[in-house]
């Protein structure tokens, strides 16, 4: 009886690794910092600078970053360089006096270090 052939797990995004990066051989495995690619966009740019200065709710990276989409920006980050960027839940009272949740985001050590040094023109 033939045994089946082994797959091989993908990468962070569920495709091959991008030039530049590293091969994938775990199911939680992400580039490490030696590997990862160089940022080009501005508003990733200017939401990395922002947290790394400390947590920011996710209105003021809108307005930091020039998006009005900002968990977009911080999926982007995520996906490419294989950030955490974990999203915590603060219960608030919104102008019409509602409970509600906002997303506050911030980094990691692993993600700060990632962030230094993409902000300083890294390749990562």
């Amino acid at each position: 009886m033939e045994t089946p052939k082994q797959q091989k797990a993908p990468d962070i995004a569920g495709s091959e690794p991008g030039p530049g990066m590293g091969k994938c051989t775990g199911r939680d495995c992400a580039p490490s910092a030696a590997n990862l690619p160089a940022i080009r966009s501005p508003r990733q740019r200017r939401a990395l600078s922002a947290l790394l200065t400390g947590p920011k709710t996710r209105e003021q990276i809108d307005r930091i970053a020039g998006a009005s989409n900002s968990p977009d920006v911080i999926g982007r980050l995520r996906k490419r360089f294989g950030m955490t960027l974990p999203c915590e839940l603060e219960r608030i009272r919104d102008r019409d006096g509602r409970s509600v949740e906002r997303g506050v985001y911030s980094l990691t050590a692993q993600d700060a270090t990632k962030a230094r040094h993409l902000l300083e023109g890294g390749t990562l």
